[in-house]
């Protein structure tokens, strides 16, 4: 569904965020968003940025970008034209799509619960009452949830040593913060939901018909007023996005043709973080390495690979992502057949030469969402798992 092409969107500037950071200017007015001209997608996918910056630099800039809610800047300066066409021509199909009169009216109370005369005050009246019962518990929950964050972590075959260890530290930060902050305040509460509401009401978007009307420059202008109502909302509860922007710092450690390595340090809800990033350059720029493969993974952009599979000869398979590292492997598949295209990522141990499914269905996001096997099963010889196998094990 179109809106949530928007949530996406914003979800990705998080994501780009975290790699920024891994003077003050005014966040972009609703007002001004709206005298945008409608582009065309073949000139915002061209609108790459004409700085000639460096490894550091790049990082750096993302920050500054993310920390004055600038979307459009994020994007064109994070992804390459390619990629960022890509989004643009997503984007302007769902605008063609129609739109039912059920998820009319669903967008529209969603609005409502938000903005309607009294809608603070009767989310309010439903959540207090929940956070007094949840308040003597918060002291058992806040662990276990950091319990359950750093198993994730450490069980997650996609990630690096270096990854995990920057990640636990950020987990480690977050269980500080969460300890000495009540979570449970109604005041705090009350005022997150208020410039949540605020930000929503900025936008003068109402109706899933006005969504549907944005051009992907208007869509980006609107959901950086979102991303900024979503930093004040955090700012409610001491947890303050625009200062871990403003405290990055980067430089340069190495550079090797068309890759470099850089440093970041910034601190995180108080807490000292350095970390290590590769830097790679396409056509004159440099962009994250972690930050490509996220919105790869994110977006379902990726490039396809064609994969014989000789047991499943009638239709065609393509290699999207490979990850893990020693006898663990992840790969990504996408196969398109006379029933349609359905995408599966698979875990493989090849020395014990298992197998199991991490994730299927019928897009990127279906997979994603999809539950994982709970174990691990033999390969059988001539099988699409072998043969998946031979490429995932390379």
């Amino acid at each position: 569904m179109l809106k949530n092409k928007l949530s996406l969107a914003l979800g990705l500037v998080l994501a780009l965020s975290l790699v920024a950071c891994g003077g003050d200017e005014p966040a972009v007015t609703a007002k001004a968003m709206d005298s945008i001209p409608a582009p065309k997608a073949a000139q915002v996918a061209a609108a790459v940025s004409s700085q000639n910056l460096g490894p550091a630099q790049v990082s750096m800039e993302l920050a500054r970008l993310a920390k004055i809610n600038d979307l459009k800047g994020m994007m064109t300066l994070a992804l390459p034209a390619p990629a960022l066409k890509k989004m643009v021509d997503s984007w302007e199909a769902k605008r063609v799509e129609p739109i039912t009169d059920n998820a009319r009216k669903e967008f529209t109370d969603g609005i409502a619960k938000l903005l309607a005369p009294g809608a603070i005050d009767e989310l309010m009246a439903q959540a207090e009452p929940q956070m007094a019962e949840l308040k003597p518990q918060m002291a058992l929950y806040i662990p276990m949830g950091i319990g359950m964050a750093q198993q994730a972590i450490s069980s997650n075959v996609d990630l690096s040593d270096i990854q995990k260890k920057q990640a636990t530290e950020m987990v480690t930060a977050l269980q500080g913060w969460a300890t000495k902050t009540d979570l449970t305040d109604p005041n705090r509460l009350r005022k997150a939901l208020t410039e949540l509401a605020s930000g929503v009401r900025a936008t003068n978007i109402t109706t899933l018909d006005q969504l549907q009307g944005l051009s992907f420059d208007q869509m980006l202008g609107k959901g950086g007023v979102l991303f900024g109502s979503m930093k004040r909302a955090f700012n409610a509860y001491d947890f303050n996005i625009d200062e871990m922007f403003s405290s990055l710092k980067a430089e340069q450690i190495s550079m090797t043709g068309d890759t470099a390595v850089i440093r970041t340090s910034m601190t995180f809800l108080g807490q000292a973080m350095t970390s290590e990033a590769e830097m790679i350059k396409s056509d004159g720029r440099w962009y994250s390495k972690d930050s490509i493969e996220a919105l790869k993974k994110a977006t379902g952009l990726t490039e396809e690979t064609p994969l014989s599979i000789p047991s499943d000869s009638k239709a065609q398979y393509f290699v999207l992502e490979k990850g893990g590292s020693g006898a663990e492997r992840t790969i990504v598949t996408k196969r398109v057949g006379s029933s349609g295209t359905d995408f599966s990522k698979r875990l493989y141990n090849c020395a014990d030469r298992t197998v199991k499914y991490l994730g299927n269905g019928d897009s990127i996001a279906a997979m994603n969402a999809s539950s994982a096997d709970p174990n691990m099963a033999p390969i059988v010889a001539d099988s699409i798992a072998y043969y998946v196998s031979i490429e995932a094990c390379k």
